[in-house]
C-alpha cells in the first residue's frame, strides 16, 4: 500500500482521493523510501532524502486527460514499474510528451535524441546523438525493455538522402539494437501520410496505401513500416497519429501561428466546393500519449498498424474558426483558389529543382493538398484492439495549447 502524506495546502479534493486509491496517509514525510505528497500545486512523487520530485499536473499539460478521465489511474501506477523504456525522439513534441507523461507514472525512462539542450530539460537519463550512428544506438539502448521510436524528419520538402538516413536508417539501427540487446518490445510511430493521394478520401482504413507516394517523408515512412514489418523475432506495434498538435507543437500550430501573423489564415475553395470545406482529422498530443500506452500492453499481431484520431472530423473552417478564438490570433479567413496557389505552389517547387535548393519552398503542393482534400481515418481496429478512446476534445486540446504559450 502506497502512502501519501497531505501538506496543510492541499486541497479538499486531492485528500478525497486517498481512500478510493487505498493510500496510508501519514503524517509526516517518511525517513526511506518512496511516497506521494499533496500540496497546492497538486500530488508529486517523492523518493525520501532526495530534493527532486515528480509532478503529477493535474491542470495542464500531457498528463492533464488522466484527472478528466479518471485521474487516480496516475496516482494508482505511480511507483513499482519494473520495465525500463527508451523513448527516441524525445526531444520532439511527442517524445517529450510522451517522456512526461511515463516519468509521471513512475517509469525509469531512458531519452534519446538530436537536441541535447531540451535533453537537460527532460529531468531523467537522457542520451545526445543521431540515430543514423549504429553504434552509439547499440549503446544507448543496452538497458531497455520497450523502445517507443517517435523519431523522423517530417517535412513536405528536402533530399531523399537525408530522409532515408533519417527515417529508414534510424528505423534499420534501432531494430539491430533491440535485436543486439534482445529488447522485446517495439512501438513505431508512423504516419498516414501514406495514404495521402490529392483525392477525397473518407474514413481509411489500416489496409489502405496510396499508389504514389505524395513525397519522399511518405515513402521512406512507408519503407520504414516494412523493416519493422520485416523483423520477426520483435513484438511490435505501429501507429499512425493524424495531424498531431499540442504542447511542444513545432509544426502544425506554429506554421498557422507565423500564417495568421500576415493578418488572415487560407480557406482553401475547390470548384464548387465552400471555402474550406475540406474535411480533416487531427489529433490531440495527449490523445497519442494515451494510444502509445495502450499499444506498450496491448497482445495484438505482430506489426499491427493503428490509425488515431480524436475521431471529432472537422472541416478545415470550423478547425480554424477554433483556433482563432482560443488563441486570439487577430486575423480572419480568407478565401483562395485551390487552382491558383496549387499553381504557385508548382512554380515554386519547380524553382527549387532547378536551383538544386532543398530548403522548403514558401508553399508546396502537399502542405496545400492537406487542407484542401478530405482526409479522415477510420479509427475502429484502435478502438476495437488497444481499446482507444480520446480522452481529451479538440476544444480542450486547444485550451491546453493557448495555457503552455503563456507558460
Amino acid at each position: 500500500m502506497y502512502k501519501i502524506y497531505f501538506d496543510e495546502t492541499a486541497s479538499a479534493e486531492l485528500r478525497s482521493l486517498a481512500a478510493p486509491f487505498g493510500l496510508t496517509v501519514i503524517d509526516r514525510q517518511p525517513e526511506a523510501g518512496s511516497f506521494l505528497i499533496a500540496d497546492e500545486s497538486g500530488i508529486s512523487l517523492c523518493r525520501a532524502g532526495e530534493k527532486g520530485r515528480v509532478r503529477v499536473d493535474f491542470d495542464g499539460g500531457a498528463a492533464h486527460y488522466r484527472r478528466t478521465k479518471g485521474g487516480g489511474e496516475l496516482i494508482a501506477k505511480a511507483v513499482n514499474h519494473t520495465a525500463q523504456p527508451t523513448v527516441w525522439d524525445a526531444t520532439g513534441g511527442l517524445g517529450r510528451n510522451l517522456v512526461q507523461t511515463l516519468l509521471a507514472q513512475g517509469w525509469q525512462v531512458a531519452a534519446c535524441g538530436r537536441n541535447a539542450e531540451i535533453g537537460k530539460m527532460l529531468g531523467t537519463e537522457f542520451h545526445a546523438f543521431d540515430l543514423s550512428d549504429r553504434n552509439q544506438t547499440l549503446k544507448a539502448f543496452s538497458d531497455a525493455d520497450i523502445v517507443f521510436h517517435c523519431a523522423a524528419l517530417s517535412s513536405p520538402w528536402g533530399r531523399y538522402e537525408d530522409f532515408y538516413r533519417a527515417n529508414v536508417t534510424a528505423t534499420q539501427n534501432v531494430l539491430a539494437a533491440m535485436r543486439h540487446h534482445h529488447i522485446g518490445k517495439l512501438i513505431h510511430v508512423s504516419t498516414p501520410s501514406i495514404y495521402f493521394d490529392y483525392l477525397d478520401q473518407h474514413k481509411v482504413p489500416e489496409t489502405f496505401i496510396s499508389r504514389h507516394f505524395v513525397n519522399d517523408y511518405a515513402y521512406t515512412k512507408f519503407l520504414a513500416e516494412q523493416e519493422v514489418i520485416a523483423v520477426t523475432d520483435i513484438s511490435s506495434v505501429i501507429i499512425r497519429p493524424r495531424g498531431i498538435f499540442g504542447e511542444y507543437d513545432t509544426a502544425v500550430l506554429p506554421r498557422l501561428l507565423k500564417i495568421s501573423e500576415k493578418g488572415f489564415l487560407p480557406l482553401i475553395r475547390r470548384s464548387s466546393r465552400e471555402a474550406g470545406g475540406a474535411l480533416v482529422d487531427v489529433t490531440y498530443v495527449g490523445n497519442v500519449v494515451h494510444a502509445l500506452l495502450l499499444a506498450a500492453e496491448a497482445d495484438v499481431p505482430r506489426a499491427m498498424p493503428f490509425n488515431i484520431t480524436n475521431g471529432e472530423p472537422q472541416t478545415i473552417a470550423a478547425l480554424y474558426r477554433q483556433i482563432i478564438d482560443t488563441l486570439h490570433l487577430g486575423c480572419r479567413l480568407k478565401p483562395v483558389s485551390y487552382r491558383l496557389i496549387d499553381s504557385v505552389a508548382r512554380l515554386l517547387e519547380t524553382q527549387a529543382r532547378l536551383t538544386r535548393s532543398f530548403r522548403e519552398p514558401l508553399v508546396t503542393r502537399y502542405s496545400i493538398g492537406t487542407i484542401s482534400f478530405d482526409q479522415t481515418l477510420d479509427i475502429s481496429r484502435a478502438r476495437s484492439l488497444l481499446g482507444y478512446e480520446p480522452q481529451i476534445s479538440i476544444a480542450d486540446g486547444l485550451r491546453q495549447y493557448a495555457r503552455s504559450l503563456k507558460g
